[in-house]
């Protein structure tokens, strides 16, 4: 980081195979926190009980929602940009999607939070990393089951990460749901704190570092190590397109 910007290699190759350095502008992101700071940040807003209530966690989804159709086209500029990802593949999958999933939870909310025995506490503090395919599926959980979470994007999904550094924190609780951004150095970091569960996906390589690096603190973990994604081809595809 220099100068209020984070330097960051491109993943895919541009022209020609030259690798792109993407500038991220981050001065415009709320206050920026260490890793200890966040998670203690966020474990003292967990503490204050504010995120057990049936009205905070649906107001919270409700801004998530709010999050989601306010900022429709830079969601689909980021992932195009990013992944190459189709707007109407966008839209589908990873906003009307959440919406819907989103009215799911709001609907069904008061009959989950009915009390009874549970057979474990909250889980307190989660922090999910990387993920890649349902960057916000996990941190709707989160807030239904009361918890706070600390947010981190990949490093490597330049736009995408600007996007929800620079705007989830003006829509979410930011002492709850805090979305911490950084390359290597800062994940070594931050998974050098003690959290109660991890999220993440990613390839199994640096899966290992994430279950060793849970381990040390004996953090149960769900590890999303990539997958098949398969596809039919009739006779009237073209090759060479659908490679």
């Amino acid at each position: 980081m220099t100068d209020g910007e984070y330097i960051l290699p491109r993943v895919r190759n541009g022209e020609n195979g030259i690798k792109h350095i993407a500038v991220i502008d981050i001065e415009s992101a709320p206050e920026k926190h260490t890793a200890e700071q966040m998670v203690a940040m966020a474990r003292r807003s967990f503490n204050t009980g504010k995120t057990k209530s049936y009205e905070f966690r649906v107001q919270q989804l409700r801004q998530m929602q709010k999050f989601l159709t306010e900022n429709e086209v830079e969601i689909c500029e980021a992932l195009l940009a990013d992944f190459k990802k189709p707007p109407h593949e966008t839209y589908m999958l990873e906003i009307d999607l959440l919406i819907a999933e989103i009215d799911h939870f709001i609907k069904h909310l008061k009959d989950w939070m009915r009390p009874e025995k549970p057979e474990k506490p909250l889980i307190n503090i989660l922090d999910k990393l990387r993920i890649y395919s349902d960057p916000l599926g996990p941190v709707l959980g989160a807030i239904a089951g009361g918890n706070c979470c600390i947010i981190k994007p990949s490093e490597v999904s330049v736009c995408s990460a600007q996007l929800m550094c620079t705007k989830l924190p003006k829509y979410l609780d930011p002492e709850c749901y805090p979305v911490f951004f950084g390359g290597i150095p800062e994940t070594t970091d931050l998974l050098k704190q003690k959290f109660d569960y991890i999220f993440f996906t990613g390839s199994p390589q640096v899966g290992r570092i994430i279950h060793a690096a849970a381990a040390k603190n004996l953090t149960p973990c769900t590890l999303e190590l990539g997958g098949k994604s398969p596809t039919y081809i009739d006779s009237s595809g073209k090759i060479e397109v659908n490679v």
